[in-house]
């Protein structure tokens, strides 16, 4: 059964990404909300071969998003995890 009092008072939001370095709109997977900084959620980035961070606290849109390209020409990543 649905609580619907909960729901009633759920936030959804969403953040834009910035385009890729060629303009190309961003396809992200994987998408993990950090333990050791709350806050921060990682991205996988499939279209890019790199692995992003926004930080949820920061209103700035140019200075939320942080994005670490893995140097390699086909790098693909296919996941986010946590130790």
């Amino acid at each position: 059964m649905r609580d619907e009092a909960a729901l009633a008072g759920a936030i959804y939001i969403e953040y834009e990404l910035p385009p890729t370095a060629d303009g190309r709109r961003r396809s992200v997977h994987d998408v993990f909300p950090s333990i050791q900084k709350p806050g921060t959620v990682w991205l996988a980035g499939i279209s890019t071969g790199s692995i992003l961070a926004v930080d949820t606290k920061t209103l700035d849109f140019a200075a939320r998003t942080k994005e670490w390209p893995i140097p390699h020409p086909t790098a693909a990543t296919s996941g986010i995890a946590s130790r």
